[in-house]
């Protein structure tokens, strides 16, 4: 509240006093604004005063007790309308008049939102509009105050490519100007033909309003027409008939209107005979000639698109036009072997790049230079290889005879034209053998067995090996080799590798003698392999046993017990050594005639020696007796 006094005119005592009151816009009807009471001044006031400069505004929106001095509302207030209102109060507390000047300033609250001059705004600008160029919007209203008017103004949708911005110039309390300002170097109506922009304009109490500008941008013609290849190919038969469209070629031209409207032609100087011509609006591409392989194979156009901008632009591209070759005459495929292979005889350790033969084509419908080459059944062993005159059939991996010893190959030539014409040629190599393989036994060691009393020539066994090598590197011929024990009781054939007796055998000289059997092929120089064969010589009993003495004598006292020993004889015989049966040994002893007497034996000893011992089991008076001994072997022998 404030308050403050002045002197009345002319002298008089004429005081005027000035209150200040306050109300919020936003209250109700009846609501107090307060009491018009001062130092100076104090209800009740004796009445208020009504001039012609006050409107019915302040008359209608307040109402003054006069007694207590209480100002209360009496309408709607609008802070928008009016902000300041006047009452003025007399009072007389003596015989001079005074006046109570009250001034009612109406507070704001954020009761209006920023308002744009147009909601809507459609717009027409131009590609090439430079940077910085500006659109006026208008402007916005908020007639609040402070940070209840209008805070941010801002682009909120619609500008994902930041090719605008806002300019904001304040032109009073409550206006402020828009400008819509070009911020990309140049706007691109082949990348963004319209615009859909959404303006929000905020106070600070968070109430907003928006504007929708829509932009359509112009075209300019600035982009030439562009073909959908940068190079078109075909293949065309040589003897296509003139008038068959070979290809369609397309352009485009991203500008609008007559700018995208586009003109196919051929440049002249690429095809100054005019073999091709192309439709203006179609892009077809039509043989307008005879054409002739042999004459001319290959066209390289140059194709152009051109717009109908008041400045056209021009576009171009390439056309490969690649005629193809009616194979008109049956081609010829020869190839001549090296004259070191002559017939395709190749041996089997030529070295790997060897060339072996030479291949030519001699029909021009067939390029053997540029065409493809095919080797079939070679088994991998021969490849095709093309030098600067011919092409060459050349050993690409070691050879083998054992495994492939003839290969029946084709070669089949083609050639890049299309349909592609082929040709085909068969011929035969034949691996010639080297003598790269030892014989081989069918088992590494043999064993047989045969009598000591077999008779000469007789067959014991037979061996047998092979070479996978061919003719006189693959004939195998036997022998026996120098050191096999007792070689000389035997022999092999040569030829059937049979072996056989040569001598009289002695299992007691030799039981198990060992051969060593080597069978070597016909190369030069041969190679060998070899084999051993075990023969077990089996014993017959062609020995007698010897005692050590022809004649033995003894005296037996009569008075010995039973079981002393009264003599003590031994024997020999080599049959148990070479057989390993029981050895030699007293079978049989008898008395001497009466049978006076009872002699038992006890052998003893190795089966190369043995002794018995013979002792009395009844001690009779004996005057002689007769020792038999018999052998133990498959043909006994006795000794006396």
């Amino acid at each position: 509240m404030c308050l403050s006094a002045a002197a009345g005119q002319n002298g008089d005592e004429l005081q005027r006093y000035y209150f200040e009151l306050s109300v919020r816009e936003d209250v109700r009807i009846g609501s107090r604004v307060g009491e018009v009471r001062g130092d100076r001044f104090s209800p009740p006031y004796t009445r208020r005063i009504r001039t012609q400069s006050m409107d019915n505004r302040t008359l209608n929106s307040f109402a003054v007790d006069l007694e207590t001095g209480v100002v209360t509302t009496t309408d709607y207030l609008n802070r928008e309308e009016k902000d300041m209102h006047t009452i003025i109060l007399t009072y007389q507390p003596s015989s001079t008049m005074q006046f109570v000047i009250v001034q009612i300033r109406v507070l704001d609250i954020n009761d209006v939102k920023p308002t744009f001059m147009k909601s809507s705004l459609d717009v027409s600008i131009s590609e090439s509009a430079p940077k910085d160029y500006k659109i006026p919007l208008g402007s916005v209203r908020d007639e609040d105050l402070g940070t209840n008017s209008t805070q941010t103004i801002e682009i909120v949708s619609g500008n994902n490519d930041r090719d605008f911005a806002l300019e904001v110039k304040t032109s009073s309390n409550v206006d402020k100007i828009l400008d819509l300002v070009v911020t990309q170097r140049k706007l691109d109506y082949e990348r963004t033909q319209f615009y859909t922009l959404v303006i929000r304009a905020t106070d600070g109490g968070g109430q907003y309003s928006e504007m929708t500008v829509n932009i359509n941008v112009l075209d300019q013609n600035d982009n030439e027409p562009i073909f959908n290849m940068s190079k078109y190919s075909k293949r065309v038969a040589e003897n296509v008939t003139v008038g068959t469209q070979i290809i369609r070629v397309q352009a485009t031209d991203s500008d609008s209107g007559n700018n995208s409207q586009i003109t196919y032609s051929i440049d002249h100087r690429t095809d100054p005979e005019e073999y091709f011509t192309i439709d203006p609006v179609t892009g077809w591409v039509r043989v307008n000639k005879p054409l002739d392989y042999e004459t001319r194979s290959r066209f390289t156009l140059k194709l152009e698109a051109r717009d109908n901008g008041n400045s056209p632009l021009l576009g171009t591209a390439a056309l490969d036009v690649i005629l193809e070759n009616i194979n008109e005459t049956p081609a010829n495929i020869s190839l001549r072997f090296e004259p070191a292979f002559p017939d395709g005889l190749v041996p089997e350790d030529t070295p790997v790049d060897t060339v072996v033969a030479v291949v030519t084509v001699d029909n021009s419908e067939i390029d053997a230079a540029r065409g493809q080459m095919d080797l079939y059944k070679d088994a991998g062993y021969f490849e095709l290889r093309r030098s600067p005159t011919s092409l060459e059939l050349v050993v690409s991996s070691p050879l083998d005879r054992e495994k492939d010893a003839q290969l029946d190959m084709t070669l089949q030539v083609t050639d890049t034209g299309f349909p592609p014409l082929r040709a085909s040629h068969a011929f035969t190599v034949i691996i010639g053998d080297v003598n790269d393989n030892d014989p081989v036994f069918s088992q590494p060691q043999y064993s047989a067995t045969v009598e000591e009393t077999a008779e000469v020539g007789q067959e014991v066994i037979r061996v047998n090996a092979t070479d996978k090598d061919a003719d006189v590197n693959g004939r195998v011929t036997y022998s026996l080799q120098d050191g096999s024990q007792h070689m000389g009781w035997f022999a092999v054939d040569a030829v059937t590798g049979a072996i056989s007796t040569r001598a009289t055998l002695d299992c007691e000289l030799s039981p198990h003698p060992t051969l060593v059997v080597v069978a070597a092929d016909g190369g030069d120089p041969p190679r060998i392999g070899s084999a051993q064969v075990t023969i077990s010589v089996r014993d017959v009993n062609d020995k007698e046993p010897e005692f050590e003495t022809s004649f033995y004598s003894i005296k037996v006292a009569e008075n010995r017990r039973v079981g002393d020993c009264i003599l003590t004889v031994s024997t020999r015989d080599l049959l148990g050594y070479c057989s390993n049966r029981a050895g030699s040994s007293l079978q049989k002893m008898t008395t001497a005639p009466g049978g006076q007497g009872v002699i038992r034996r006890r052998p003893v000893g190795t089966e190369l020696e043995r002794r018995d011992y013979i002792w009395c089991s009844d001690c009779r008076p004996l005057t002689s007796m007769v020792i038999i001994v018999l052998a133990s072997a498959l043909y006994p022998a006795r000794a006396i």
